[in-house]
């Protein structure tokens, strides 16, 4: 069973990365679910029916990188070139 689950997200920090020499993100997301809800209500209320979700996430974007680095080096060339 599928449901759709919204996530609070919290951005940490946007910023470069040095140890990947990228862009990279990192945020937090929460959420809860309630088990009953998938159809996995047996036992309830014996075992806890709400299921805290937490989600810390560091993500990378290359393809941005690599643009910024090819403008930068348009620019470096162009200011030579003068």
């Amino acid at each position: 069973m599928t449901k759709p689950v919204t996530l609070a997200v919290t951005l940490l920090k946007v910023g470069f990365n040095s140890r990947t020499h990228s862009a990279t993100v990192g945020f937090d997301a929460t959420t809860s679910i309630r088990r009953s809800d998938f159809g996995l209500g047996k036992y309830v209320p014996e075992v806890g029916d709400e299921i805290a979700i937490q989600i810390v996430c560091q993500a990378a974007e290359s393809a941005a990188y690599a643009e910024h680095l090819r403008k930068a080096a348009e620019r470096a060339k162009a200011s030579v070139a003068k």
